[in-house]
């Protein structure tokens, strides 16, 4: 017969083992996070136009300006980050400053609202990229600025 100390030793080892066992399979399945890029050898760009002003114009066109906002004249610069995945998909879309919630809310909206894009690619190979942004509400469009030399009569 084991006495009580051999029987509680057994025990432990036996615990152990299962814990083992267990954080082992976590290890397994735990999903693989994709490294991001913030500039690789080629951006992501939206089909047709591989400038980063043609992103900046795609998200403002989609901005819906919340009727509150527009009540209450609140106008500024919101900055969106997002990630173009390696398939070329627009993923974790976060405010990095916000102006309200509503207005923050439309552009967040506006960016899940991209096409696909054409992912970065980095040594050949389709990567994760991130891009930051600049959103501008404003109620009356900027004027042009006023290039050249006036004239004096």
């Amino acid at each position: 017969m084991l006495d009580l100390l051999q029987l509680s030793r057994r025990l432990i080892l036996l615990s152990g083992l299962f814990i083992a066992n267990d954080w082992s399979a976590a290890a397994q399945t735990a999903p693989t996070v994709e490294k991001v890029y913030t500039y690789v050898e080629k951006m992501p760009h939206l089909p047709g136009d591989n400038s980063v002003a043609a992103i900046v114009t795609a998200i403002q066109q989609r901005v819906v300006y919340p009727s509150n906002a527009l009540r209450e004249n609140a106008q500024g610069r919101i900055f969106v980050q997002f990630v173009v995945a390696a398939d070329g998909q627009v993923q974790r879309v976060t405010i990095i400053k916000g102006l309200r919630p509503d207005c923050d809310s439309a552009v967040v909206w506006a960016v899940r609202q991209l096409p696909r894009f054409e992912p970065g690619i980095k040594d050949g190979k389709p990567v994760a990229v991130s891009f930051t942004a600049p959103v501008n509400f404003s109620i009356a469009p900027p004027s042009p600025p006023k290039l050249g030399l006036t004239s004096r009569q």
